[in-house]
């Protein structure tokens, strides 16, 4: 009987998650429930930790085990609490959430409801009055509708919304056909205006027909009356947008043109820093070639400048000195010139012992590296071989050899030290450098100087030099040979000059032809027609055997050292006369740069230039083709003589194995 009255009168609790009225919940628990159980319930619903809420009442914390009929209640006999979360569990990220709480909601069977009435004397007092909520939900059967495309809503037909029998369903199933759902359905309907008016057709192009009625009223304007056609003149609405357009286009013309030229300038610009840079670069290599010459090109213009200053001097002297004065000053003039060319020949020999020496060195490094080859996994492989070995300590002691000595006792242990690392191997020539060894020996003993044994000591080091080689067992095939026809003596090919004028001579002979002029323009000219030669892959081109005193005798010769469109001798070039062909003398024409530009970019000739330039051209590369017609016959008798050397030497090679 108790338990049905706690069924029957349970407590309802309000409680406060926080002082916002929203935030509130009400719940209804039995009478023998304490603090402790409604927390049980209460995290259940909110997913907290039990222990982490705490219960007050009036700024008061309630314990877990005081119970709910003990606690104090409002006027409408409800306990009024705050739930609140401990700091740990605020910490910790933990809160109350109302919606978590409604979520897992479920609504009781039976609830109290407090209603007020009045009784007998006329006040209100509140009654309790118990409500069974009966649950009589059906499950709705799908008995027709149509599920939106987009948003995934199921529409069900009108006749669902109500809760029929299941025998109603069953007759209704048969008997509903319809497609009616809660939507509504639109209609298009097309209305006329209720008040009749007056309105103006046009029958004809030019005749309007009026029909008036009796409200019509008629309104006299001030002004002339301005037809439609008027006004748009009047407006001139294209005018205004043509002119807008045009104005648009002149100003974008305008900024176009102002970028283009702020283009045009910046280019211009670095062009003039790159010839600035250009042309220091090449008065700094004048400067270095006069200071420190090291090539021939650098002793030719050495010597050009020796030429033009005896030249200036001689005129001078014929101005200024008559009788025997001017022979003394000429006698003067003569023994300057023999001191400076005594000067640039020793500086000759000084480079041409410094190219030895590193011609040695590098044939020394060469034959002293150990082998090497590309192994498994793309590593390099060395293999340090006997004669690998032998050739680096011969090289070591090759270059104590070469050094200058100061002590005697020094050299003679070094001459000994190589007589007996040269005493166990077989070669023809190490009697020929022991012989040389004991006359310095007794050269020594007799006190004589350094001086003296220059000479001696030279050929040393070439015997040792070949004996380190070891070229007695790596001779090949004797070598193609030709007769120089100037000297008339027999040199083999890689000893003929590379000259294209004098390919038939030897490297003496053409060194006494050269002449001491200043050729830096002519080769500038010639690398130009090299590099052109390159980027259009014609690697069997006459340019590539040529030499800058050609291009000299071509130009001032041939070309008489001016433009032959504007006579003009500033910056000459000598491009293809035929892009087509291959460069030559004969297929090539003299321009100034600026026109060689455009010249490379005509295609018909014939109807750019006039027949008196092409006739004069003509006979210009005819001349040139009779002077230099010999070098491609030249050229493919060193092809074809290096080609058979090639053969001769392969077949040796298979032999020998």
């Amino acid at each position: 009987m108790s338990g049905a009255i706690e069924a029957i009168n349970p407590i309802t609790v309000k409680i406060k998650l926080d002082e916002n009225v929203e935030n509130t919940i009400a719940v209804n628990f039995p009478q023998s429930f304490n603090v402790g159980n409604l927390k049980e319930d209460i995290s259940k619903k909110f997913n907290v930790d039990t222990k982490s809420l705490l219960v007050y009442q009036h700024e008061e914390e309630i314990e877990n085990d005081q119970m709910l009929a003990s606690l104090l209640l409002n006027d409408f006999g409800i306990v009024e609490i705050k739930l609140k979360l401990t700091e740990e569990a605020t910490l910790a990220g933990e809160k109350l959430d109302i919606n978590v709480y409604y979520s897992s909601f479920t609504l009781p069977d039976i609830i109290t409801v407090h209603i007020p009435t009045t009784n007998e004397e006329g006040e209100t007092v509140m009654k309790d009055l118990v409500v069974e909520i009966e649950n009589k939900a059906i499950k709705k059967p799908f008995l027709g509708g149509f599920v939106h495309k987009k948003t995934k809503i199921e529409y069900h037909h009108a006749i669902t919304q109500t809760g029929p029998t299941i025998d109603q369903i069953e007759k209704l199933k048969e008997k509903t056909c319809t497609r009616d759902t809660q939507t509504a359905k639109l209609l298009q309907i097309s209305t006329d205006t209720t008040k009749d008016q007056a309105t103006q057709h046009f029958g004809s192009a030019t005749e309007s027909i009026y029909q008036p009625t009796k409200n019509d009223s008629e309104i006299e304007a001030n002004k002339n009356y301005e037809t439609s056609e008027q006004r748009d003149k009047r407006i001139n609405l294209f005018g205004a947008v043509e002119l807008i357009q045009r104005n648009f286009r002149r100003v974008r013309l305008n900024q176009c043109i102002k970028s283009c030229a702020a283009e045009y300038r910046r280019l211009q610009a670095i062009k003039k820093k790159q010839e600035d840079r250009l042309k220091q670069d090449y008065i700094n290599s004048n400067r270095k070639s006069e200071n420190f010459p090291r090539t021939k090109k650098d002793f030719d213009l050495l010597f050009a400048q020796i030429a033009a200053w005896k030249e200036a001097e001689r005129r001078k002297i014929q101005e200024n000195f008559t009788g025997p004065s001017r022979i003394v000053e000429l006698q003067a003039l003569l023994e300057k010139e023999i001191q400076l060319l005594n000067g640039i020949e020793s500086r000759k020999i000084e480079i041409r012992e410094d190219m030895q020496i590193s011609r040695e060195d590098n044939v020394l490094a060469r034959i002293s590296e150990p082998i090497k080859w590309l192994g498994y996994n793309n590593k390099i492989v060395e293999m340090d071989t006997l004669k690998t070995q032998r050739a680096r300590k011969l090289s070591e002691l090759f270059i104590l050899l070469r050094e200058p000595f100061k002590n005697l006792d020094d050299r003679l242990r070094l001459l000994n030290d190589i007589s007996e690392v040269l005493n166990h191997e077989d070669n023809k020539r190490i009697n020929e450098l022991e012989g040389l060894f004991d006359r310095e020996r007794q050269l020594l003993k007799c006190k004589v100087g350094n001086n003296g044994l220059e000479v001696l000591r030279r050929r040393q080091l070439n015997v040792f030099l070949d004996i380190i080689k070891n070229e007695d067992r790596n001779k090949c095939a004797k070598k193609y040979c030709h007769i120089c026809e100037k000297c008339k003596s027999i040199i083999p090919v890689a000893d003929s000059s590379k000259r294209s004028k004098y390919s038939d001579v030897c490297k003496k002979c053409s060194k006494l032809r050269t002449s001491k002029t200043d050729l830096s323009i002519y080769n500038a000219i010639l690398r130009t027609i090299i590099r052109d030669e390159r980027k259009r892959s014609s690697f069997s081109s006459i340019a590539f055997i040529i030499q800058e005193t050609d291009i000299k005798h071509i130009i001032e010769n041939i070309w008489h050292g001016i433009s032959i469109l504007s006579q003009s001798d500033c910056q000459l070039r000598l491009p293809r006369w035929n892009i087509n062909e291959e460069w030559s003398p004969w297929n090539s024409i003299c321009l100034t740069e600026a026109e060689s530009k455009v010249h490379i970019q005509c295609t018909d000739l014939e109807s750019i230039y006039g027949e008196k330039i092409i006739s004069e051209c003509r006979s210009r590369q005819s001349l040139a083709k009779s002077i230099y017609g010999h070098l491609k016959k030249s050229e493919n008798e060193k092809l074809a003589a290096e080609m058979l050397l090639e053969n001769k030497i392969c077949n040796i090679t298979v032999t020998k194995h």
